[in-house]
């Protein structure tokens, strides 16, 4: 076999193999026009062709005969060659028996190359694709039959004398009827007619010559024969000739013909055709490939001669031509002619694009008529007619049936042979398992096998009719259920590529053709310009949605089993195993619907279903092990939501009550085909929905456990591990549940009985069973949530601790301890979640928030167990307030009506607790901080959608209450700074008293006023009362210095007010430069201080606590002010040598280990850190 890309112009072709053959069809069109100028023909048409087989492995070197050979005399290898007969029952053996004698050529090359049907455009004996291009330039009659198999269309001769009036079929009357009242009145109407094929004596005699030539051309140099020889022998008489030309096998005295068959596709420009050529074809020495062609001198090559030859070349890849020209049968010269020479010969031109256009536009005439699956048409050419038609000879039949009588047998005795074909061509494209990967390929497959259905007879053919059935259920549905992602990810991508072969408006669709269609051959030369020819047929389309695939599935299963019942058990276990994923897949469309119900019954099925096909397939895979898990997944996964969504499912069944029965008539045959008794009566219970929720819990915790034990625990392969998984997930899920039943169960009781004990035991085992899986899988989730459900557990305990509903106790101990171990469960959860789900955290902070809450307001509303004072109490409630408060934010996903709603009753605890203190000790802070928190509470209850107005009036009244006072402790402030004023006035005038009691009392007196300022700017940050604190402050100082034994601890007590007074009038100004002014002025106070320390005398004191707390405060402001004001002072501008920041650096370390201790204790160490400050600061005195 041999593959050559033909350009006529082409060199040696390639030999190949045949399996290694690939046929491509493409679609390749361009415009030719014919070359005028020169007088010459465009030649340059795109041809190739691709031996799918041939009779012969090697081509044969053909003998130039001796002019004068006799062409009449038959030579000595006449019909006695033993190579002539080596392939001459090819085509009979090659074929299938059972259509032998019924079926045409076209449907033989079909069966034999099936893989080419559906990929090539036509297939046909060569001599039907000439007869066609031919046809717009002949007068001859044309008839013939054509088949539509998928986008393949089988063409045959179809002489209407010899196949059907002289034969008088029974079954063809229905045609008679046909041709006598409507074709033949057409033609009558016309003036046309039929005609007969006419064999002439001068006929009979050419096909002998060109038999004869064809021998003589064979012999071998060793066989050659004398001129006298072959004078000697008589020639066949012409008797002889009619006889064999008229017998039944025509091909007996032309063997040549046959050992010269071969079966090519050939693609001309974007046709593809699939053809049996028998043109003898030579080779050797410079010619690898020529053709023999005898002709007579006397008659010019016409134009059909001409065309018929260069279309035999372009079909077989044949670059040149040999001409033997003879004269009364004896041979006259050879000639040697190139195949794009042809068309130019004298007398025989004719343009090679008008051939293109003619194939396409016959092309485009079949595919936009031809449009029906399965349909027989009949293309029929009257003689010296324009007029072709085209006739739907199936639907006519149909026609004729429905207008029949009763008993009147109509049949069209194609059909059978067609359904046939089609279901060969599914098959092949069936197991070929990357064609059935694509949706829109096994729509074609479901096409072919639908129509071929259509046409076969269920009780002639049951059990090809079951195995069509069969592999329509396998098309539909995967083999497994997580398969169906991948089944049908390309349906998209492909109906996009789709819609560039879709139908054009103007083209007419499947129930738009009529039984008859026409064109004319004037029609047929038009140029057909560059576009596609797209089958204006519909396909029988898959099922496009999950649920509906599935339905399909098992209809077409039932329908199979009801057909035929005796299928092997490869067929049946195939329709099992999908009917399994099929009844699987609609189970888990039910379940998402809330439709238990009917998802417990389609389980059921799949059981079923299962079992069957493993007890034909005994083997147990992988893939069975993952089916049966998942199947006993899902029937548990039913037990358990049908209580926990009732109300969706309770309306969900009501809705679909108006629907059919639960059990359909195929539902009903699959069971009956595929039932086990002894199996399901041993799962009867599984497939039962009870009424009882914590029985449907512990029948799903025994349906998973049938999951896990179903498969196998250390396989990795396919999705076991992840389903073991899911199961353990669900087991341990389950155990949660009832214990979630258990607690509401325990929270409903009223006595405290032993039957109380027995649930909280049960439900602290179902917890911590759940606890203990979820942990053990890593579930970071489910364990924060069960979690969650122990703090609950402990939550109601405390209700039950030795409380009494009529009467308001302080917490107890167990209560306590209760809210305490609730509170590490809910830290617990919080640290397992993490990040990995908002909601679950948002959940998780607002319980904890709430339990803060919760023990917050029974402290404060109530007094507690033990002796411990008031202050303990309250930051107590302070710190669980504020962490209600930090968990109650951080809450964020949780609904804001109820969240700020929290938050609001929180804040107004807050503010009624400092609200009290402030009443206490008169501290304006904590009468900010309580307006503060009315504020924030009155805000947070107006976010809410509807706001507590109670709260709201509460919160109003408190803060009333709250202004009172304030103003109260405003006007006694005013009062004391009257005082303090009439006392200076007064210390003032008596000039006369001793200067150290007078001007010691009016030290005290100006601290005093300077602390009262001071307090006030604090609150208010008014500038002028800082300036008035200043002022005080410096005056307690001067009047203090006065005195001849100053106080150092009132001094030292002043400078650490001016200080304290610089740094908060620092915070309050935002320039850099500004602020490090301020500290410092305040560092030099402190430095001030220095020597007021070292003057202090320990011994003369009553205590020396109040020194030491007031030297450890000069420390740590030192401290602080040096580390503020450190890289100020190195970035400073300053013509100081770099020995003072270094001291000032060591000053700053050692000052860090100095205590109150060391500094009375080593008095030299003292002196050097005043000196290090003096090196320094040199204005300052010590």
């Amino acid at each position: 076999m041999f593959f050559c890309g033909l350009n006529v112009k082409s060199t040696v072709p390639k030999y190949i193999d045949r399996q290694n053959v690939l046929v491509i069809k493409t679609s390749v069109m361009s415009e030719l026009e014919d070359n005028t100028e020169n007088g010459k023909n465009n030649n340059d048409v795109k041809s190739s062709s691709v031996v799918k087989y041939q009779s012969t492995k090697n081509i044969v070197k053909y003998r130039e005969l001796e002019k004068f050979t006799d062409l009449k005399m038959h030579p000595s290898n006449w019909l006695r060659d033993a190579f002539v007969y080596e392939m001459q029952d090819y085509w009979q053996k090659r074929s299938h028996s059972a259509f032998h004698n019924a079926m045409s050529q076209s449907f033989k090359m079909a069966h034999e190359f099936v893989d080419c049907v559906n990929d090539v455009d036509f297939i046909a004996d060569s001599a039907v694709i000439k007869r066609l291009l031919k046809m717009p330039l002949s007068k001859s009659q044309v008839s013939v039959i054509v088949h539509r198999v998928g986008s393949t269309l089988l063409l045959d001769d179809f002489d209407i004398n010899a196949s059907l009036l002289l034969q008088e079929q029974e079954n063809w009357k229905w045609f008679k009827e046909f041709l006598t009242y409507t074709f033949l009145e057409d033609l009558r109407s016309r003036k046309k007619h039929l005609t007969r094929t006419q064999k002439s004596q001068y006929a009979l005699m050419e096909k002998t010559l060109r038999s004869n030539f064809i021998h003589y051309s064979l012999l071998d140099q060793n066989e050659k024969e004398t001129k006298e020889t072959t004078r000697n022998r008589s020639p066949v008489p012409t008797q002889e000739i009619c006889d064999e030309q008229e017998s039944d096998n025509p091909s007996v005295p032309f063997p040549t013909d046959l050992r010269m068959q071969r079966a090519v596709v050939w693609k001309f420009e974007n046709i593809q055709m699939l053809l049996k050529t028998n043109l003898p074809i030579f080779g050797g020495g410079n010619r690898p490939l020529v053709s023999l062609r005898l002709h007579d001198l006397d008659k010019p090559i016409n134009v059909l001669t001409g065309l018929d030859y260069w279309l035999d070349n372009l079909m077989s890849n044949v670059p040149e031509i040999a001409m033997c020209y003879h004269l009364d049968g004896l041979v006259q010269k050879y000639e040697l002619l190139k195949t794009s020479e042809i068309p130019d010969l004298e007398g025989s031109e004719f343009s090679p694009s008008v051939v293109k256009d003619i194939a396409q536009n016959i092309l485009s005439f079949f595919n936009n008529n031809c449009t029906k699956q399965g349909h027989t048409y009949w293309l029929f050419k009257a003689h010296n007619d324009d007029i072709v038609k085209l006739y739907d000879l199936t639907s006519i039949s149909e026609e004729y049936k429905r207008n029949a009588e009763v008993d009147t047998e109509v049949e069209n005795p194609f059909s059978r042979h067609v359904a046939l074909l089609m279901y060969r061509v599914a098959k092949n494209l069936f197991i070929n398992t990357e064609f059935t990967r694509s949706v829109k390929q096994r729509s074609i497959i479901n096409t072919l096998l639908a129509n071929s259905l259509t046409l076969l007879s269920e009780e002639e053919y049951p059990e090809l009719c079951a195995s069509m059935h069969y592999m329509q259920c396998q098309l539909l549905v995967p083999d497994a259920p997580d398969m169906w992602q991948s089944w049908n990810d390309n349906e998209n991508e492909e109906s996009s590529s789709d819609s560039d072969l879709s139908c054009d408006d103007d083209l007419p669709v499947e129930s738009q053709t009529s039984s008859v269609a026409s064109t004319s051959l004037a029609e047929l030369k038009q140029p057909h310009y560059l576009r596609k020819c797209p089958l204006a047929y519909k396909q029988f389309q898959l099922a496009t949605g999950v649920e509906e695939c599935c339905l399909a599935a098992i209809a077409s299963h039932a329908k199979a089993l009801q057909v035929y019942t005796g299928a092997n058990n490869e067929l049946r276990s195939a329709g099992m195993l999908k009917s399994t994923v099929a009844y699987y897949t609609l189970a888990e469309q039910h379940f998402n619907r809330f439709r238990y119900n009917k998802a417990i019954n389609c389980i059921h099925l799949a059981t079923v279903c299962l079992n069957f096909f493993q007890r034909i397939n005994k083997t147990i895979t992988m893939r069975r092990q993952e089916m049966w898990s998942l199947i006993f997944r899902l029937c548990a996964d039913i037990h358990v939501m049908s209580h926990q969504t009732k109300e969706k499912a309770a309306r969900s069944e009501q809705h679909s009550q108006i629907e059919e029965e639960i059990w359909s008539d195929e539902d009903k045959r699959i069971y009956a085909a595929s039932l086990d008794e002894p199996f399901v009566n041993g799962l009867r219970k599984y497939f039962k929905l009870l009424i009882g929720k914590v029985a449907s819990y512990h029948l799903a915790l025994e349906i998973y456990t049938r999951g896990l034990e179903a498969i196998d625990a250390e396989s990795t392969k396919y999705h076991i591990g992840e389903i073991q998984k899911s199961l353990r997930l669900r087991i341990y899920n389950v155990y949660n549940e009832l214990g979630k039943v258990a607690l509401r169960e325990f929270q409903n009781m009223e006595d405290n009985t032993e039957a109380m004990e027995k649930v909280l035991i049960e439900c602290q085992n179902y917890f911590d069973i759940a606890l203990n899986g979820f942990q053990e899988l890593n579930d970071k989730e489910n364990t924060a949530l069960v979690l969650l459900n122990l703090a609950h557990l402990m939550r109601s305990k405390v209700a039950l601790l030795n409380r009494d509903e009529k009467k308001d106790v302080a917490m107890t101990s167990q209560e306590r301890a209760c809210y305490k171990k609730a509170i590490d469960l809910y830290k617990q959860a919080l640290i397992v979640i993490g990040d990995h789900s908002p909601d679950i955290r948002s959940a998780i902070n607002y319980e904890l928030s709430s339990i803060y809450f919760t023990m917050a307001m029974l402290i404060q509303d109530f007094s507690t167990e033990g002796s411990c004072n008031k202050q303990q109490v309250e930051n107590e409630v302070i710190d669980l307030l504020t962490n209600s408060e930090k968990h109650c934010q951080l809450s964020d996903t949780f609904p804001n009506d109820v969240r700020f709603s929290h938050l609001g009753l929180i804040y107004r605890r807050l503010g009624s607790l400092y609200h009290q203190r402030y009443r206490e000790t008169n501290a304006l802070q904590l009468s900010a901080k309580a307006e503060t928190y009315y504020t924030d509470s009155v805000t947070c209850f107006q976010k809410t959608p509807k706001s507590n107005p109670l709260e709201l009036l509460r919160i109003q009244l408190e803060r009333v209450a709250l202004l009172e006072h304030h103003s109260k402790c405003e006007f006694v402030e005013n009062e004391v700074i009257d005082l303090l004023t009439n006392s200076e006035k007064h210390c003032q005038l008596s000039d006369t008293f001793p200067n150290d009691v007078r001007f010691s009392h009016l030290g005290l007196i100006y601290r005093r006023l300077g602390s009262l300022y001071h307090q006030r700017y604090r609150e208010t940050n008014a500038l002028q009362l800082s300036a008035k604190a200043e002022t005080y402050y410096t005056d307690s100082v001067t009047c203090f210095q006065k005195t001849p034994k100053s106080n150092p601890l009132e001094l030292l007590r002043i400078q650490l007010e001016r200080v304290a007074l610089l740094e908060h009038h620092s915070k309050s100004v935002s320039n850099v430069k500004t602020q490090h002014k301020l500290l410092k002025k305040a560092l030099g106070f402190v430095l001030d201080a220095c020597p007021i320390i070292a003057a202090i005398d320990y011994g003369k004191l009553e205590t020396n606590d109040e020194a030491i707390s007031l030297v450890g405060i000069a420390i740590s402001r030192l401290q602080f002010l040096l580390l503020s004001l450190h890289k100020y002072f190195i970035n400073l501008k300053t013509k100081k040598p770099s020995s003072d920041l270094a001291s000032l650096k060591n000053f700053y370390q050692r000052s860090l280990h100095l205590s109150p201790d060391i500094l009375i204790q080593d008095s030299s160490e003292f002196s050097d850190l005043c000196k290090d400050v003096q090196a320094i600061f040199p204005h300052l005195n010590f």
